[in-house]
Order: structure tokens, then C-alpha cells, then sequence
């Protein structure tokens, strides 16, 4: 499968991020033999098992993951049926449920009411809390613009109106996420007016979540970030989260995972709300960033590729993967075209460090992690977290 890019809230890194993504670029140059990573020198010691014992452990906070559409494909209903993935997920976010400018409420795909009442019915067999996302996509499933979505915000019937049929959805599930693309700054009262009303017509009977623009800074350094009013927000809500994903789209090619500007982020919200309802996201996928071919090396074009796909690109262009010790992989080759590329995607060893990166003592366990990307993580990833969340339980 094509592991989404789930591209809200516009350009998502901040700063930091991309000086962080800038250095890992240079690394990409810098390291392409074996020299530089001297815990990898391919020599065999003969403390294999010690190594394999050796866990480096994670403490468990609750776990989500987020779907892009209505249904689940093979992929990812075989991840969410893994032993495994039980184990360190209990909600499922289906980004199902499309805003209309007429107020109403269109699924997304070739999705039927039954088929969605069918699916939900199908994880919830198996032991998970489904909640159905909410955004604004038009037919062809491109996000409305800011200034559109906006507009309609501003208008009260229409809020009154698709809060009334959103009503009916979350009552045939366990809630509902509100996961907007990029809205104005002006619409700031529009949205928390909207919020307020969904959250006085489904709690306390069912769970309301927002997705929020991960600003390290007031104004946001994120465009369309200041329509978000994190301190009303979050008495309004049963969990707002920081959609921390594609830390490196913009300028530089780099991973998309950041623990630092994950804590940033969480850093900043927790100025407005309790860390108690804060979940942060955590990318399972890569992207193919293809550049500009100056000296520049501008990023012209980003595309989403999962574990799977990234590693037959680079076994297709003859290249091997540099990374380790929980670096991100990352690779360059030229297209048929001549055209440039740098793929960076995160596999299981450097998921698990970016988690291992977000201590406790920094970010509270009451926070949870939401997953982006199910379905196109790396195969390793749920048995090896499972592995190192035993080994943080142990006395």
C-alpha cells in the first residue's frame, strides 16, 4: 500500500525541525560508507544473544492509529489483527466522515453507510474503540482551501447543521475526531463556536478529540495555526492532539519523525491545556523528496512511500540505506528522467528511539501516541515495541 501524507494544517515544520532535518542531510553526503557508523562494522563478535537480550525499554502510553478513508485495505486490517499491534493499540480513527458546504455529511471514497457500520462493527470485534474522523475534502478527496472552509464556519446555520447530522454518526460509533485541513486565522471564534457545539451535543455520552497545528510559538509559526484556541479547546474536548508528522516537508529533505519537536510542541501546548488530554503523532512512513536540480537542491515534489516501497526503490536504483542507531534510513538515486531524489523513512529501530526520545520525565505518560501511516510501517515495528514496553513493566 501507499502509505498516506495526511498534509493538514499546511507546512508542518517548524524551525527546529528543519535544522535538525538539515543535519541529517548533510549526513546523508557525509556517511555514505560504513566508516561512519562504527557501532555497524559488520564484524561478528559473537554476542548475538547478548545483544538480542539487551532491550532498551519503553514505557507504554496509550496507543492509536489513524486511517486515511472509510475502510481499511489488506495491509492494514492484517497490522490491526496482529497479536502484536493489540497490544500497543486500542483505538482506530477512521478519517471517514467529509463537511459539505451545504451542512451535510459525505463519506469518503466509495464507502456505503452499511459497508462503514460493517467495518466498525469488525474492529470493535476485535477489541477496539472506533472513532470516525472529520475533515473537508471535495469529490475528487482534495482538502477544501482555507479561505472556502472558512466560510463556512463563519456561518451559524451551517454549523448548526452539521452538527446535527454528525450527531448521528457518532451515536452508531465510539466519537469523533475532528482532523480539519488548513483553516484561516480568522476563523478562530468560528471554529471554537463550532467546537462548543459538538461537544455539548455528544459528551459525555461519546468521546470528542481535535487534531491541532503542533505551534512552538504564539503567533503560530504554522500557517493557519492561530484558529486554533488551545486553552478553550481543551475544556471542550476529551483529547486534543498535536498532529506531528513530516517534520522535514518544506525546505530540506530529512525524517518524518522528530522527537524534539514533538516536545516542542507538547511543550507549547502544555502552556494552554492539561497534559491529561494530550496525545502527540508519531509518522510509520517516508517520503520521496525530489529536487530541484541546481546547487540549491530545492524540494520540488514529496511523495509518501511506505517501508516496503522505500526498500525496493533502493534495491531498484542499486543503492543501500544508510542510518543507524536510531537514524531514520535514507538513500539518493536519479529517476528514468535524471531527476533527483532523497528517500528518507523511519523503519522500526528509529520509531522506537524517536518514543525512546520522549521520556516520561519530559512528556507525562498521560499523553498518548496516535500512529499515522498503518498499514505501511515496517513489518519488525509492533513485535519490537511490544518487546521494549515488557521491558520497561519489569521490576
Amino acid at each position: 500500500m501507499s502509505a498516506p501524507r495526511f498534509p493538514l494544517f499546511g507546512r508542518l515544520a517548524s524551525p527546529a525541525a528543519l535544522r535538525a532535518a538539515g543535519v541529517l542531510t548533510l549526513c546523508l553526503f557525509l556517511c555514505a560508507s560504513a566508516a561512519c557508523r562504527p557501532d555497524d562494522d559488520g564484524v561478528d563478535d559473537g554476542n548475538d544473544d547478548d545483544e538480542e537480550e539487551s532491550i532498551e525499554p519503553i514505557p507504554k502510553r496509550s496507543g492509536s492509529v489513524l486511517v486515511d478513508g472509510c475502510s481499511l485495505d489488506a495491509g492494514q486490517a492484517a497490522s490491526l489483527r496482529s497479536p502484536d499491534a493489540k497490544k500497543t493499540v486500542s483505538e482506530v480513527i477512521l478519517l471517514c466522515l467529509s463537511l459539505s458546504e451545504g451542512g451535510g455529511i459525505r463519506l469518503r471514497g466509495t464507502q456505503t453507510g452499511s459497508g462503514l457500520m460493517t467495518q466498525i462493527g469488525d474492529l470493535r470485534s476485535q477489541g477496539y474503540v472506533v472513532q470516525l474522523g472529520i475533515t473537508a475534502v471535495d469529490e475528487d478527496d482534495d482538502e477544501q482551501p482555507a479561505d472556502e472552509l472558512t466560510r463556512w464556519l463563519k456561518r451559524p446555520l451551517w454549523r448548526q447543521a452539521t452538527v446535527q447530522a454528525l450527531a448521528a454518526y457518532a451515536q452508531n460509533s465510539d466519537g469523533l475526531q475532528v482532523i480539519l485541513p488548513e483553516l484561516q486565522d480568522q476563523a478562530r471564534s468560528d471554529l471554537s463556536a463550532w467546537v462548543t457545539a459538538l461537544s455539548a451535543r455528544l459528551r459525555p455520552q461519546r468521546r470528542l478529540g481535535v487534531f491541532v497545528p503542533p505551534s512552538v510559538s504564539q503567533p503560530s509559526d504554522i500557517s493557519g495555526g492561530d484558529a486554533y484556541d488551545l486553552a478553550l479547546l481543551g475544556g471542550k474536548v476529551d483529547r486534543l492532539r498535536l498532529f506531528t508528522v513530516d517534520a522535514a516537508s518544506g525546505d530540506s529533505p530529512g525524517p518524518t519523525l522528530d522527537a524534539d519537536w514533538i516536545l516542542q510542541a507538547a511543550a507549547f501546548a502544555q502552556k494552554s491545556i492539561s497534559v491529561d488530554k494530550l496525545d502527540v503523532a508519531v509518522p510509520l512512513y517516508g517520503i520521496d523528496f525530489r529536487l530541484q536540480q541546481t546547487p540549491t537542491r530545492q524540494i520540488v515534489e514529496e511523495s509518501a512511500v511506505s517501508f516496503s516501497e522505500a526498500s525496493a526503490l533502493a534495491t531498484t536504483h542499486g543503492q543501500t540505506a544508510q542510518g543507524g542507531d536510531g537514524e531514520a534510513l535514507h538513500f539518493a538515486y536519479k529517476d528514468g528522467s535524471g531527476q533527483e531524489h532523497e528517500v528518507w523513512y523511519e523503519d522500526s529501530a528509529s520509531i522506537l528511539q524517536g518514543l525512546r526520545d520522549i521520556p516520561e520525565k519530559n512528556l507525562p505518560l498521560s499523553a498518548g501516541v496516535i500512529y499515522v501511516g498503518l498499514g505501511g510501517e515496517d513489518p519488525d515495528l509492533w513485535a519490537d515495541l511490544v518487546a521494549a514496553q515488557d521491558a520497561a513493566a519489569l521490576p
